[in-house]
């Protein structure tokens, strides 16, 4: 049964699938806790939304008395940056924004060193940029998800998938078989993989994609303005190492990925596979 069935949210869609019995009383009760949790989430970290921290953040410079969450997702978001040797950046809103995705920032000095100076009190941006947790909010979300079904409501045999990150424990002790999508040929499926209290995040420049002084943009970017132009399928037990991974290896399929528990399929521009792990 599904708790969520294709929710909106963090401008994809979200599905929960149960694979155990509940009351009526139960799931409804269940379903609105977890709409609640999703909203908070997209209400407090999309940049959007005008009144979220982000927005603030990216708009004031500071933000005071931040939540605990915030501060571990940009400390989670900048170790990433270090394990990728800068190719995961959650500094690039304002490029994005220029580009014709999201709010425009005017700067006017470029010689500042980008820096973000977190304190349990304070969280500063110092330098020309803005904040994107594009990158990593879908599958943190999915994490606080997971631990809320686990945790909260002794729910042990699930399924999450937001957007093509997909976390699953069991049904019922048995491996779950998810279909890979053809990134081209979309309504085609050329894989399947088995999921056992483990993930798999599938990223693609083919999937949003917009036209920006009549040329097609994809979100998937680096600092040098480089797109997207590979898919990624990431497989793990860390939904949200998955989720980073695949977005950088949709940008630099060769990129060196030093965790042993990191698996990956990787696709050209005619769905061929370029590379595995």
């Amino acid at each position: 049964m599904y708790l969520l069935n294709k929710f909106e949210a963090l401008g994809t869609a979200l599905w929960i699938e149960i694979f155990q019995e509940l009351t009526s009383e139960s799931e409804i009760k269940y379903r609105d806790q977890i709409i609640e949790i999703i909203e908070n989430f997209e209400n407090n970290y999309s940049r959007f939304k005008v009144e979220s921290a982000i927005s603030k953040l990216n708009l004031e410079r500071n933000l005071q008395n931040p939540s605990t969450e915030l501060i571990d997702i940009l400390n989670l978001a900048l170790e990433y940056e270090k394990k990728t040797e800068g190719l995961f950046d959650i500094k690039i809103a304002h490029i994005l924004g220029n580009l014709g995705y999201g709010s425009q920032y005017n700067f006017t000095d470029d010689k500042i060193p980008e820096q973000i100076i977190i304190s349990k009190n304070e969280i500063k941006l110092i330098g020309n940029f803005a904040i994107d947790l594009g990158g990593i909010g879908k599958s943190y979300l999915i994490c606080k998800i997971s631990n809320f079904l686990e945790k909260n409501l002794k729910l042990k045999y699930y399924l999450i998938n937001f957007g093509g990150d997909i976390y699953a424990t069991s049904n019922q002790g048995k491996k779950i078989e998810i279909s890979l999508e053809d990134p081209i040929n979309q309504e085609n499926y050329f894989a399947t993989v088995s999921l056992f209290n483990s993930s798999v995040c599938c990223s693609s420049p083919f999937k949003r994609v917009w036209k920006h002084n009549d040329k097609i943009k994809t979100h998937i970017i680096d600092k040098n303005l480089n797109q997207a132009r590979f898919s990624a399928y990431v497989f793990g037990p860390d939904v949200v190492s998955c989720d980073i991974y695949a977005t950088c290896l949709c940008l630099h399929p060769n990129l060196e990925i030093n965790d042993i528990n990191i698996g990956y399929l990787i696709l050209d521009e005619n769905s061929q596979i370029i590379g595995v792990k």
